[in-house]
């Protein structure tokens, strides 16, 4: 609730988007590996790395303004759609992905009719969010700045 607005506040306050989506996606990535990968971590410790996760992945919101100054003018309405699709299309997507997954590295234990799934499993499951995360770590990294501003140029009128 808070990263997200602070996050597009300070990118045109600076007048760059890729440093603050950069940053985001890392601390993101290490944060949320960290949820997952520390042994015996902390309800308290836990609840500081979710806030951390929470506020940085609110950079996302800066891919709306990156994809509207990445595409004419003319084309603001589609890309802004497509943008919203494929965030949306990602929790679709993983949610039953991990519990695939889950399955797939079930090892039958069962506690009152309840499937019961081990920290390994869990955590075998949840590479692909640390996987996507990487994935969109690397893409902040190659992706061009804007500057917050449109970087295409639309075809002029010739005049006559």
């Amino acid at each position: 609730a808070f990263g997200a607005p602070l996050a597009g506040w300070l990118s045109d306050r600076m007048g760059r988007r890729k440093p603050l989506m950069v940053i985001g996606s890392l601390v993101a990535l290490i944060t949320f590996s960290a949820l997952v990968y520390i042994p015996d971590l902390s309800l308290t410790g836990a609840r500081v790395l979710l806030f951390i996760n929470g506020f940085f992945s609110g950079s996302m919101v800066l891919s709306f303004a990156v994809g509207r100054e990445h595409n004419r003018p003319e084309t603001a309405g589609a890309t802004l759609g497509f943008v919203n699709m494929f965030l949306m299309a990602a929790g679709a997507i993983f949610q039953p992905l991990i519990g695939w997954m889950l399955d797939l590295n079930w090892d039958g234990t069962m506690v009152e009719g309840v499937r019961l799934y081990s920290v390994t499993t869990y955590q075998t499951a949840f590479l692909t969010i640390v996987a996507s995360g990487t994935v969109s770590l690397f893409m902040g990294l190659i992706m061009g700045e804007t500057y917050c501003r449109n970087v295409t140029q639309s075809p002029s009128p010739e005049k006559s």
